[in-house]
């Protein structure tokens, strides 16, 4: 019961919270990066994430969309309101990446 607690305290949602967003910007830097080099490397243009730059885009929401996963069920300790929103920011984050895959999908650069 203590590490339940643990896990669903304040202080520790909060440190998830900054670590996840370290995280996110971490891998879009990185999963931008790797776009950049593929065109160098030969085969690696032709793997699907990192034939276009925009498909960069996706990993920041995917990192958050776990992030919102945990606060989904640390809100109903909480409110009916915050559960409610939590939802809400849950499927907008399930929208936003499909919204990046299809953008990804254009053929903008081609």
């Amino acid at each position: 019961m203590a590490m339940l607690d643990a896990c669903f305290s304040s202080k520790f949602r909060s440190k998830l919270g900054a670590a996840t967003l370290y995280l996110a910007i971490a891998l879009f830097v990185v999963h931008l990066g790797l776009t950049e080099v593929a065109a160098w490397m030969p085969g690696w243009s032709q793997m699907p994430m990192l034939s276009n730059p925009i498909n960069a885009i996706y990993t920041p929401f995917s990192v958050l969309l776990i992030y919102e996963g945990y606060f989904l069920a640390y809100s109903p300790l909480n409110s009916w309101t915050s559960t409610t929103s939590s939802s809400t920011a849950f499927y907008t984050f399930l929208i936003m990446s499909d919204v990046c895959i299809l953008l990804s999908s254009l053929s903008v650069y081609r």
